[in-house]
């Protein structure tokens, strides 16, 4: 059960990210259900991306989604956003999120140089749904805001 300054917060976050869509964006693309599906089989599938870039709508800093194969729904994603896997820290609320972008190379921590087959990170994609991608021969980004 939540408190009632638990409430008051979430109530002010929530509006303060529905402040910063309405302010910067004219289109949504995704809904809770469709991130839920997303991330359901994105989990399923850990061992094709293994370095996920997001950005919030609040924010121009872009963090890293940590998944793997110990993810679980119920645990550390829920219907309605992530707790703690990623590299900003705290909750992600999923309508919080303006895109998702998956690199074809990328650093480790150790600056290793690591890749991503992108074409199979596009089939997983396109296999659960409709999404607005930006691609190059770089990267996918799967918009959620525009």
């Amino acid at each position: 059960m939540a408190t009632k300054r638990q409430e008051r917060y979430w109530k002010q976050l929530d509006r303060n990210i529905d402040k910063a869509i309405k302010n910067n964006f004219s289109d949504s693309f995704m809904s809770n259900a469709k991130w839920l599906r997303l991330m359901h089989n994105l989990v399923e599938n850990i061992h094709l991306f293994n370095h996920i870039q997001f950005k919030k709508v609040q924010s121009k800093e872009v963090g890293i989604l940590r998944f793997d194969e110990t993810t679980m729904y119920g645990f550390d994603y829920w219907r309605n956003g992530i707790e703690g896997n990623n590299s900003l820290g705290g909750w992600i609320i999923w309508k919080e999120i303006e895109y998702l972008n998956f690199p074809k190379e990328f650093l480790d921590e150790k600056s290793k140089v690591h890749y991503q087959d992108l074409e199979k990170i596009k089939e997983v994609i396109n296999s659960i749904g409709q999404f607005l991608l930006e691609t190059d021969e770089n990267s996918i980004k799967i918009i959620a805001y525009r």
